[in-house]
């Protein structure tokens, strides 16, 4: 009897504690959390939330979050996705942190969310440290479901890893399951870790947007499920950023926002191309990095998706580089149609 009474207290108990409000109010992640640029001060977080709900994140230097702090909260809306970005500031440069996700000021209904995940700030802008940068290109959740290559670029723990073309399987999809292509993508379970402490920056490839979707559709369902530092700029909003770490320039561009199709004169544009120029000739890194979704290789013309097939572009750029004794250059692609 000691017993049955003791297995229905603690059955009791049990349902007490699920029906409490706080278990009933919290609130949950379709996607995410995923860990965006980082700087030496700063961390942009990005998340799918699954409602109408405020998202802030609670984060701290230490892993049991003392002293911690919380962002401000920001809404999940449906016309956004319920895709939500947020920005941690304030941070010191080489430090770790670790991170929660709150929705409405509570922690998430999954405990094992509720740990915190860490990140790492850059080091400060003017110190050349060691580091590592994963990159590939190819992850079709469509093909594979589990990709179980994460695991070895998780082992590898990079500082950063980017996506450099054909990431997602948008071909012949209209806008609403081009979103969800994001999402498969998103919620593979070998990505998770990768996802939530490491920073994730991507180009974006239209070479296999339908001809029912128009390309600017599809580029702002890529900006809404990526936490990029910026998307061009005023003058030409599109796909293309540079990012610093260490005294290196990371120059991502954007191939398919600008290109003529037609007549094959240029694959970045006259703005982007003297965005890319002036950069170039500004930086004062030892590297600079050049990261483009379309091939820089002497493939086929008939491909029309490299480099080769918009020669003005390529020749003028590296004719550039020439004249103006630009150092340090490094190409770097992902997609070899």
């Amino acid at each position: 009897r000691y017993m049955l009474f003791r297995s229905k207290i603690s059955l009791s108990t049990l349902f007490l504690l699920l029906a409490s409000p706080l278990a009933m109010n919290a609130g949950q992640l379709m996607q995410g959390p995923m860990v965006g640029a980082i700087d030496s001060s700063s961390a942009s977080i990005w998340a799918r939330v699954a409602g109408e709900k405020k998202l802030s994140i609670r984060y701290s230097d230490h892993p049991k979050f003392k002293d911690s702090k919380t962002t401000a909260p920001i809404q999940a809306m449906s016309e956004n996705d319920y895709c939500v970005f947020t920005k941690i500031e304030g941070l010191d440069p080489n430090t770790y942190y670790y991170y929660q996700v709150l929705l409405d000021g509570e922690p998430l209904a999954d405990n094992r969310e509720n740990e915190g995940y860490p990140i790492l700030t850059a080091p400060a802008p003017d110190t050349q440290a060691r580091f590592s940068i994963g990159f590939g290109s190819g992850a079709r959740a469509d093909r594979d479901g589990l990709q179980a290559i994460w695991l070895q670029v998780q082992n590898a723990r990079p500082h950063a890893f980017f996506w450099v073309g054909e990431n997602e399987a948008i071909s012949d999809l209209t806008p609403e399951f081009q979103a969800e292509a994001y999402r498969k993508q998103r919620s593979v379970p070998f990505l998770q870790p990768l996802l939530r402490s490491i920073p994730q920056l991507s180009t974006w490839d239209a070479s296999k947007v339908p001809a029912n979707s128009s390309r600017q559709e599809s580029l702002e369902i890529f900006q809404r499920y990526w936490a990029n530092p910026s998307y061009g700029t005023d003058e030409a909003p599109g796909s293309f950023f540079t990012y610093s770490y260490s005294g290196v320039d990371f120059i991502f561009l954007d191939t398919y926002t600008y290109r003529d199709e037609v007549e094959q004169s240029t694959i970045l544009g006259d703005i982007q191309m003297a965005w890319l120029q002036d950069t170039l000739s500004q930086s004062s890194a030892k590297f600079k990095v050049l990261l483009s979704g379309s091939s820089w290789t002497n493939r086929s013309v008939e491909k029309k998706n490299t480099w080769t097939a918009f020669s003005e572009d390529r020749n003028g750029l590296f004719q550039y580089i020439r004249e103006n004794e630009i150092e340090g250059i490094v190409l770097l692609s992902g997609d070899d149609d």
